[in-house]
């Protein structure tokens, strides 16, 4: 080997890079000295004590990485290095650096991480070349299961990020089949098995501290008051948006609505608090008026067999509490009926969802589970309170099982196959899966759990909007349209069912020519609009009523207005409606205008129990001609209106429409209105005829 040119100011020795090995080269001699396989040399300069202080540190350094024997030594070199930077010596730094990255030998490659601005080695060697080992090829995809779906998704955080959260990328391929399960930690004591292709999962790092934004209207004035104006439709969307914080809304419903599940790991124990709790459980099993079958469930899930030990009657406390401690997990059918917060966050999720928003309480005991692997028929936000819980996550079946209308019955392990998810949930955290997704949860480690499951779209499909549309639109036809109203050729049983179905025919061709014909005309027949009308009339009946604060009240019948005075026997309080007095809907969905053949009907959820169906539909008749004052108030929402403002003839049909809606809790004064005493004005009016 040629000595290659330097400068007389080259220290003694110098790395140099050959086909196969790094050698050190005596400049002088032109000698090459072999260094040990797998060694990388850094340039020693003896001029610079400081430089060679340097070197040395970092040799010592990679020594205590890769024998992992002394950690604390190699804690105390990072202090030292980052001394050293400080005190001039980056730049000197960043060559050695350079210069060990650069070099390889036989396909081993040092990984570089950022710590703190400044570069250091990682020392865990990554194989490339010709000796890196082949990955086996990946099994076929079990019979009956799903190939993933065409698309591709990936979330990743900007380094710079405040919160610093690692978000998983997903990758979905056309031409793969699914990868093989795999078991990968994901945080501590959080197991995550089976393909990111379809889930996505999101860590914010330990002791990373993520606030709850606050629904702050638009309107909020400078000093930081709230305005009068309540806008309902806005407070679900930003309630939604703290639910599944901190996924971008957009992005949740275009890439994992009804496609993948969401796992959302904040370690913040605190972030779900206010939806429920044990104490709040037991609150309402000495208070309320709570039924065993009806209202709550006590189960287990014990060698593959689930059974439910509900006895009849009255779920007092002390007995749910035998159940628990003896490890049957409990069931709360419907904690709105009973938690005033569950309550107000379902009314208000059931706005930005436009149907039924319900909820489950599950409280399950120490290493138990309380139910089989099953599917069920609704979108499922669970929402972990307290402990821990494991969950097992699996693909759909088939196609037929995708998105199901009604929940399964009970599978077995054989059933299901691998989990494509397996992680556990702790306080704070955020589990999403699409309804005809096949789950399960135990608790795990000795510790309880308590999650609360938000369920969506429950037969909220176009196929049940199709279920109403489709009959009125055959009627419809039937009655426009001529021919719809022609008879069946009178042979047409000789050629058409099952037992003709492989004849070939040309008047069965005819047959089915004429019916396609006619179904494409049914198109223009279909009465869509009304037919959204019955879809909102089932809203109003499922729907939970709003929750009023104390300042919506006293601008409502519902808590200003005549009340009875007992001091003096008589009713106080009167108030009175104005032309010029501004009003509202107290919420965006709270009614719905519905016409029924010449008849007006105004449906609403205010007078509904917090018991699913508990009472008949409420609706009340307007006269047609007050229509339009209704759909003034509909699209004016969430803005204050003039009565005088109404779209009607005359003032007193506008203070007789204001006055029907007012009287039934359903319209909000801007300001309470003022109060007058009928004794006075009775009084002053006799002194004005006297």
């Amino acid at each position: 080997m040629s000595t290659p040119k330097h400068s007389s100011k080259l220290s003694a020795f110098s790395v140099f890079k050959t086909k196969r090995t790094s050698s050190l080269v005596d400049v002088n001699s032109g000698t090459p000295k072999k260094l040990p396989r797998k060694s990388i040399s850094a340039n020693v300069t003896p001029e610079n004590s400081k430089q060679n202080s340097v070197s040395s540190l970092i040799n010592k350094f990679r020594a205590a990485s890769e024998k992992r024997k002394d950690k604390q030594s190699a804690k105390d070199i990072k202090k030292a290095l980052k001394s050293l930077s400080k005190n001039g010596s980056g730049s000197f730094i960043t060559s050695k650096v350079s210069s060990l990255k650069k070099s390889r030998e036989d396909g081993v490659q040092l990984k570089s991480i950022k710590l703190k601005g400044s570069n250091v080695i990682n020392q865990s060697p990554v194989k490339t070349g010709p000796d890196k080992k082949k990955s086996p090829p990946k099994p076929l995809p079990r019979k009956g299961s799903i190939r993933p779906k065409p698309d591709v998704l990936k979330i990743v955080k900007d380094n710079d990020d405040s919160r610093g959260l690692r978000r998983r990328s997903t990758t979905l391929s056309p031409k793969l089949p699914p990868r093989p399960s795999k078991r990968r930690k994901l945080s501590n004591d959080s197991v995550s098995g089976g393909s990111d292709r379809d889930s996505v999962i999101m860590t914010p790092p330990h002791g990373e501290e993520i606030r709850m934004p606050l629904p702050v209207h638009p309107s909020v004035q400078s000093n930081g008051t709230v305005p009068k104006m309540f806008d309902s439709a806005f407070e679900a969307k930003k309630l939604f948006e703290c639910m599944i914080h901190p996924i971008n809304v957009s992005k949740f419903f275009s890439e994992l609505w009804e496609k993948k599940p969401l796992l959302v790991k904040r370690h913040i124990p605190s972030y779900n608090d206010g939806w429920f709790s044990s104490g709040e459980l037991d609150r309402i099993l000495r208070e309320e008026q709570v039924d065993f079958g009806r209202n709550i469930d006590v189960v287990t899930f014990i060698d593959d067999k689930r059974e439910t030990h509900n006895p009849p009657g009255r779920a007092y406390a002390p007995l749910v509490w035998d159940f628990y401690q003896n490890g049957c997990s409990i069931r709360l059918l419907n904690p709105q009926t009973y938690s005033k917060n569950v309550w107000k966050f379902l009314s208000s999720l059931q706005e930005y969802f436009g149907c039924m928003a319900g909820a489950n309480v599950y409280l399950t005991p120490p290493n138990s589970q309380g139910f089989a692997p099953h599917w069920d028929d609704i979108e499922a936000f669970i929402l972990q309170l307290e402990g821990k819980k494991r969950w097992r996550l699996y693909s759909p079946r088939s196609d037929n099982e995708t998105l199901p209308r009604f929940s399964s019955g009970n599978f077995t392990d054989k059933d299901i196959g691998e989990p494509t998810l397996d992680v556990i949930l702790e306080a704070g955290d955020l589990l999403y899966f699409p309804r005809g997704t096949i789950h399960q949860g135990n608790t795990v480690n000795g510790e309880h759990s308590l999650h609360i499951t938000v369920s969506s779209m429950q037969r909220n499909t176009w196929g049940d909007f199709l279920l109403k549309l489709l009959p009125q639109t055959i009627e419809n036809a039937i009655e426009e349209d001529i021919e719809f109203r022609y008879s069946l050729p009178t042979d047409y049983l000789n050629y058409m069912g099952v037992a003709h179905s492989d004849l070939t025919d040309q008047r069965r061709t005819k047959f089915l020519r004429r019916l396609e014909s006619l179904m494409t005309k049914l198109l223009s027949h279909a009465p869509v609009d009304e037919t959204a009308d019955q879809m909102g009339k089932q809203f109003c009946q499922d729907t939970l009523p709003p929750v009023l604060t104390d300042e919506e009240k006293i601008r409502t019948v519902h808590g200003h207005g005549e009340r009875w005075c007992p001091q003096t026997n008589s009713v106080i309080n009167a108030v009175e409606l104005e032309p010029d007095t501004c009003v509202k809907l107290i919420r965006k969905s709270l009614i719905r205008l519905v016409m029924e053949g010449f008849q007006v009907f105004i449906y609403h959820n205010l007078e509904n129990t917090r018991v699913w169906h508990e009472v008949e539909p409420r609706c009340f008749e307007i006269k047609p001609n007050l229509a339009p004052a209704v759909e003034y108030l509909l699209h004016s929402y969430p803005n204050y209106k003039q009565i005088d403002s109404f779209p009607l003839e005359t003032i007193d049909e506008k203070m007789e429409l204001a006055s029907i809606f007012y009287d039934k809790g359903l319209l909000m004064t801007e300001d309470p209105l003022e109060i007058y005493d009928d004794s006075e004005s009775e009084d002053a009016g006799a002194l004005e005829i006297e």
